[in-house]
């Protein structure tokens, strides 16, 4: 099985997927595909050679840019430039991947890149193991792949399969601690959204349990019950 079968479609990953096959991701502009092919930037596997979107500033302002800045196209509706994702490095962290598929995606989007282009613009917010599933899986078809394909092999190639059980594992050590009630909470919720788990009992359960000892004495002491209370009211 692959990692990103082993998620629920209701856990954050599924749900952060399955956002780019039901309308989110539209065509961009016809006329761009004319401003540039594929073949003009691009030699082969490994890191392209020129920045891929519009035409290319003049080399004394170029080197003022960060390497990394790309001139997007702007939409008349809108003033506001749009923002280019954080760089994934391929850690096998839920919430590092999910964040450079909503930026990446919104990124693209923004910039209207060509549906052809748009794996190909992302592998630049790329490095370590994340590049390198570009490079060994994608480089040479890059133009061949959806966003969707690209984000679940992506997924596939960086997290191990049992990343699943090792978040359950994860979950199961989680207690409050020194942490106060509020980050707790956050970090229970993190990994209720991760792994998919949406019963409520299930939640309040682990959230009692996992509570200082004080807290739970004087939850009791106010007649409160973990197989009844709702999560909001505990």
């Amino acid at each position: 099985m692959r990692p990103i079968d082993q998620f629920p479609a209701h856990s954050f990953v599924a749900r952060t997927l399955k956002k780019l096959n039901h309308g989110k991701i539209h065509d961009s502009d016809p006329s761009s595909s004319d401003e540039s092919s594929s073949s003009d930037s691009y030699d082969g596997p490994g890191r392209p050679r020129a920045p891929p979107i519009a035409d290319r500033a003049p080399r004394s302002s170029h080197r003022k840019r960060h390497h990394h800045s790309h001139r997007c196209r702007h939409s008349t509706r809108t003033t506001l430039k749009p923002i280019a994702p954080i760089e994934y490095d391929g850690a096998p962290d839920s919430r590092l991947f999910s964040r450079f598929v909503t930026e990446g995606t919104a990124y693209v989007v923004d910039c209207r890149v060509p549906k052809d282009r748009q794996v190909f613009i992302l592998s630049y917010y790329l490095s370590g193991p994340a590049y390198d599933y570009f490079t060994h899986k994608v480089a040479l078809n890059f133009d061949q792949f959806t966003l969707s394909e690209f984000f679940d092999g992506l997924f596939n190639y960086c997290f191990p399969v049992n990343y699943r059980s090792e978040q359950r594992d994860k979950l199961e050590r989680a207690f409050q601690d020194d942490k106060s009630v509020s980050a707790y909470v956050h970090e229970l919720e993190e990994l209720f959204n991760f792994i998919g788990i949406t019963n409520e009992r299930d939640k309040v359960i682990k959230l009692w349990h996992g509570l200082d000892g004080t807290i739970q004495q004087a939850l009791w002491r106010d007649q409160y019950n973990p197989d009844i209370n709702s999560w909001d009211a505990v």
